[in-house]
């Protein structure tokens, strides 16, 4: 697993920082205690020259890690230099761990995109994005390590919803509840959802209906979804992992509401305009 971090120019502190349970050894460098929280091979930092100057030698001390040379990003130019640089440092089928704690202005959004980026194009596996909230400090003065990976995987529901929707392809979508609900029986985190994969399975079902023009399947699946969303609304609820999907179940509703009819009126006016509606 790599961490891909980033390193700015500013004076930073000595913090604890804390991980869900885990509590840091107090450092200046959040990638310290992210090595303490986490079980990571190998380690990459992005920093201009100033950036080295100032922090390079101090971080040898701390773990052994291969500095990405990048620019300011003063300019659309240098912009897409960091994005490059960093881009190609990260293998193909790689485990990410990405830290946003630091950077100057832009550089942390950057990195985000180059992550979505090589989602797609390397196959990379996204593990953690992490930001260590050193204003949020407790009581005690331990500083939270905040879990925003949930964040970016809106994105993917996003494109998962929007591929059903224009394409009739519910493929993405599938694989995201599939992978959810077994995530969390596989971590045994205590709860346990009931609908999620079933409703991956309906709109799966719903789309190689429309796909093969079986009419009469793809009504019958789609009388079945509103109850699927309704299942599926509690592990909504209690799974981070699955909110942005419950943000999605009205569109989804939206646009295939008008494929629902009674089986009683299947042959009727409402039924025939459904079949028209697929």
């Amino acid at each position: 697993m790599i961490l891909l971090s980033i390193i700015g120019t500013g004076n930073y502190c000595e913090v604890t920082y804390r991980y869900g349970e885990k509590v840091a050894t107090p450092g200046k460098y959040v990638i310290g205690a992210l090595l303490e929280f986490l079980e990571v091979d190998n380690v990459l930092v992005a920093m201009t020259r100033d950036a080295a100057d100032k922090h390079e030698n101090e971080l040898k001390n701390i773990c052994d890690f291969e500095k990405i040379h990048i620019p300011d990003g003063r300019n659309e130019n240098e912009l897409w230099r960091i994005f490059n640089a960093i881009a190609s440092k990260i293998p193909e089928n790689s485990e990410l761990v990405l830290d946003v704690t630091h950077g100057f202005r832009s550089l942390p959004m950057l990195m985000l995109a180059v992550t979505v980026y090589l989602q797609v194009a390397k196959n990379i596996k996204v593990k953690h994005i992490l930001y260590g909230a050193f204003d949020a400090k407790d009581e005690n003065g331990i500083a939270p390590v905040f879990e925003l990976k949930p964040f970016i995987d809106i994105i993917s529901w996003s494109f998962a919803t929007d591929y059903f929707i224009k394409m009739g392809k519910a493929n993405q979508l599938k694989t995201l509840t599939e992978q959810i609900q077994n995530r969390q029986y596989r971590d045994n985190t205590g709860y346990k959802p009931k609908g999620l994969k079933n409703l991956g399975n309906k709109l799966e079902g719903l789309s190689n209906a429309l796909s093969s023009v079986r009419i009469m399947e793809a009504l019958e699946i789609a009388r079945l979804l509103p109850e699927e969303l309704k299942s599926s609304k509690n592990d909504v609820e209690h799974i981070y992992d699955a909110k942005p999907l419950g943000a999605l179940f009205d569109k989804i509703s939206e646009t295939f509401g008008s494929m629902i009819v009674p089986e009683e009126k299947e042959f009727e006016y409402e039924g025939l305009k459904a079949q028209a509606e697929i």
